[in-house]
């Protein structure tokens, strides 16, 4: 999630501490030992989206430039190359595959000096089945505020899967048929809604995935990682329990995107500079819910300004969890160290518990 036009503001009140430096001058962490670079942008760069290809390649989203990159991780050349660039918005920032390597890709108009632009976002379909990529509109949406994360909806068989498409600022997390580019309000509740948060002003749900007839969501402005039962079209359960699996109260950092594999969430923390891993109880079991720090921290470079993560799709790499960056491009570790936008490659088979 880009909150480029307020934290620059605010980079003196977030950067907190005195960190450790390796010889490079950058920060180091205790965390570093299972994170690899793939690649660094030049500095103005950030990343913000990722989606894996069932090849293994993964898909970059772009802010600024409105592109979607690809980097083949598997290889030994990670030099990312331009699969498309969308015409007529500034910027793209969610990503999500809804058909077999068919994906759905949201954006607008957004810059630092205008922030987001109300009446400019939509969602594009990008297909990479055939031999050149193609991309199409599939809906626009006039009176979103700021489109960010997406998911699709899981159905048996083949076939277009329906896609859930969050308004942070708006608050809301809509339903898209991308076939017919019908869309309509799936969830607006307390935890979709935007809250103030201490420092960043007011943001709502950001993240958002679903696992085992459950919604997980980030809430930017509540600070908080959330759970609660869906329909399968993706609208709350009335009476449903929510639970809350972790919370960052009064945090100057907060909850961005995430991967989840069963009922663990791999958080990315912004400018907490890391990695945060949630483990809940399988769904209606009960039970105490653990968390920690996987990779990176507060003071370190190690994985500065995480925006989104997932999870390798191959045989080679289930295990690793790619995650995008904006190289503290928001709020410079230290107050001072930024770095280009990065993706990286965290080997969680070494994230053990401490």
């Amino acid at each position: 999630m880009l909150f480029t036009a307020i934290l620059l503001s605010l980079a003196p009140a977030l950067a907190l501490g005195r960190p450790k430096h390796d010889q490079s001058g950058r920060p180091r962490s205790e965390h570093e030992s299972h994170v690899r670079l793939l690649h660094e942008y030049p500095l103005g760069h950030f990343v913000e989206g990722i989606a894996v290809r069932p090849n293994g390649e993964l898909l970059l989203t772009l802010p600024y430039i409105a592109e979607v990159h690809s980097i083949n991780p598997l290889h030994s050349d990670h030099t990312p190359k331009v699969v498309h660039k969308f015409q007529g918005i500034s910027s793209v920032f969610g990503i999500t595959e809804y058909d077999h390597d068919v994906y759905a890709v949201n954006g607008g108009n957004f810059s630092i000096e205008e922030g987001s632009v109300v009446g400019t976002y939509r969602v594009d379909s990008l297909d990479l089945t055939g031999a050149e990529p193609k991309a199409a509109r599939i809906a626009d949406f006039p009176t979103a505020q700021f489109l960010n994360g997406m998911t699709f909806l899981p159905q048996w068989g083949p076939g277009p899967r329906n896609v859930l498409v969050n308004d942070v600022i708006g608050g809301v997390v809509y339903h898209l048929d991308p076939t017919s580019g019908d869309y309509h309000v799936a969830l607006n509740n307390t935890y979709t809604q935007a809250h103030q948060h201490p420092v960043l002003g007011s943001f709502g749900v950001n993240g958002i995935k679903i696992g085992d007839g459950m919604a997980y969501l980030t809430n930017t402005g509540l600070g908080a990682l959330v759970r609660f039962p869906i329909h399968p079209n993706g609208t709350e359960v009335e009476g449903g329990p929510v639970e809350i699996l972790s919370r960052q109260d009064n945090s100057t950092w907060f909850y961005d995107d995430f991967a989840l594999r069963d009922t663990t969430a791999y958080v990315t923390t912004g400018s907490g500079n890391s990695i945060e891993r949630v483990v809940a109880p399988s769904v209606g079991a009960g039970g105490l819910i653990g968390t920690d720090i996987v990779a990176g921290s507060l003071n370190s470079t190690a994985v500065a300004g995480p925006t989104a993560a997932a999870f390798g799709r191959t045989d080679r790499d289930r295990h690793i969890l790619y995650v995008t960056t904006s190289g503290a491009a928001n709020v410079p570790v230290d107050g001072k160290i930024r770095v280009g936008a990065q993706v990286l490659a965290v080997d969680t088979r070494l994230c053990t518990w401490i």
